[in-house]
């Protein structure tokens, strides 16, 4: 893949260990500092302790929709949810962002499914700072599908992480 992006960042964790909810906490850092956030998250809802589904939230606009619910132990894609986060994740809505946020990038994107062209074109450009949320099983294979590009992993968990990912966004500013 030949690509102008010498950069992009994994934000890494296990399963269900609160990856998106630390990426919502970097969109308000990084906002607070004056740079621009586009792109998708993927919000849990649960009933009590059950983890129920996920919402599709575009970091622009707020619009959300149901983007996963489990059926019998599985989760299972709306075309709702695929459709906002691909819109979420477009050129033209990532355009001008310092920091691009993909929440999640699964076994759905390594299978050639879900946002996986988005990603593809986003990581072909030069545009912001791309944000990649993976499990810590995934890592590997993502690092593997988007070689030459370095990745940067980085512990979602950890509260060092935002300020590493603000230091990147600092330099690639002033360049």
């Amino acid at each position: 893949m030949a690509s102008p992006r010498k950069l992009f960042v994994i934000w890494s964790g296990p399963k269900h260990s609160g990856k998106s909810t630390s990426a919502s906490k970097l969109v308000e850092r990084v906002t607070e500092k004056g740079f621009t956030t586009s792109g998708l998250l993927a919000e849990s809802f649960y009933q009590g302790e059950q983890l129920l589904g996920f919402n599709a939230v575009d970091i622009i606009t707020g619009k959300r929709t149901r983007l996963a619910e489990r059926t019998q132990g599985r989760f299972f894609f709306t075309d709702k949810g695929l459709e906002l986060g691909k819109e979420a994740l477009s050129q033209d809505s990532t355009r001008s962002a310092d920091l691009i946020i993909i929440d999640e990038f699964g076994p759905l994107e390594l299978s050639g499914s879900g946002w996986r062209n988005q990603v593809d074109m986003l990581m072909a450009s030069d545009q912001g700072l791309l944000l990649v949320v993976v499990r810590r099983e995934l890592v590997e294979e993502v690092t593997k599908a988007y070689a030459p590009i370095k990745a940067r992993v980085l512990d979602a968990a950890k509260t060092a992480s935002i300020d590493a990912v603000l230091e990147i966004l600092d330099k690639q500013v002033s360049m």
